[in-house]
């Protein structure tokens, strides 16, 4: 544990912990695109293919209800952070394209592991072995 007043046996990491950037990615079923966050220092990305980025001072704004996206004296902050992003994450459509191939392929698995049983059922339901 670290000798810190601000840290406590309950507290986060954050006491001990503050890395230059966060990444994170949600592909899973559900999402119309991908989506991806990046955070460096006290700014968070938030990307979602196809829509406007949201921009978010977490310091000054801790509940993110101030996108600053939009906001001209953040243009060069948001630069910076779309393009790191791009830089850990990959090109937003290549992405969504592999994305989409995956959600076609278990698609086919899963109509194909549908119909398998379907046929090997009798008259009460049953899957006959």
């Amino acid at each position: 544990m670290v000798n810190s007043p601000a840290c406590t046996r309950r507290s986060s990491l954050r006491c001990i912990f503050t890395p230059s950037l966060i990444f994170s990615e949600y592909l899973a079923h559900g999402v119309i695109s991908p989506n991806a966050m990046l955070r460096i220092g006290k700014y968070k990305l938030m990307y979602s293919h196809g829509d406007q980025p949201a921009l978010f001072d977490v310091v000054d704004d801790p509940d993110e209800l101030h996108d600053l996206a939009q906001d001209p004296q953040h243009a060069e902050t948001l630069a910076k952070l779309s393009k790191r992003l791009v830089e850990v994450w990959g090109e937003p459509a290549e992405i969504e394209s592999k994305v989409r191939a995956s959600q076609v392929a278990r698609q086919c698995i899963a109509d194909a592991a549908a119909g398998g049983a379907a046929g090997r059922r009798g008259r009460g339901g049953a899957a006959r072995l």
